[in-house]
């Protein structure tokens, strides 16, 4: 298997995970819409457009696996294949799933956060630290994404931090 498959198989778990996530949201739904005063419209809108996403990374996972990877698609043996790209495709799948878990919150915390004041009351420390959380899951997921051939890059300096190179 390339690099190529294994992530369009990451992908896919990701998108199960995601779907799954989806689902107990649309069970925690009518708790919430039952204890405000607003619409249900923007909940059903946010739970509508990961559904699509859902179904788009379900049907072409391949094509963002092409854009994470930008290699090609040739069939190589796996001992032939660099630890860095081996190490480099962990961080991209851990950030895919950091942020399969975040992007959703992050939407929660938004209706919630620009919903009209009468609608909600203050929030608890608990919930505004549940939100700061969620920005920090969002970070943490697009820079393990977007950088992970630095990051990596970074931690194998760091280990060899103090030892004689032979």
């Amino acid at each position: 298997m390339t690099p190529h498959q294994i992530l369009i198989v990451g992908i896919r778990v990701l998108v199960i995970f995601w779907f799954l996530s989806l689902i107990g949201q649309a069970a925690a739904l009518p708790g919430t819409i039952q204890n405000t005063d607003i619409s249900a419209k923007p909940f059903l809108i946010t739970l509508v457009l990961q559904l699509v996403a859902i179904v788009v990374l379900w049907l072409f996972p391949a094509t963002l696996a092409s854009k994470l990877l930008r290699a090609s698609n040739v069939q190589v043996q796996p001992s032939a294949v660099p630890f860095d790209e081996w190490r480099d495709l962990v961080f991209v799948g851990v950030g895919v799933f950091v942020l399969a878990r975040a992007i959703p919150d992050i939407i929660y915390w938004s209706i919630l956060a620009l919903a009209p004041e009468s609608s909600f009351p203050d929030f608890s420390f608990e919930q505004k630290a549940n939100m700061v959380l969620s920005l920090l899951d969002l970070t943490i997921g697009l820079i393990l994404t977007l950088g992970a051939k630095g990051i990596a890059a970074l931690i194998q300096k760091g280990r060899r931090v103090g030892v004689p190179q032979t």
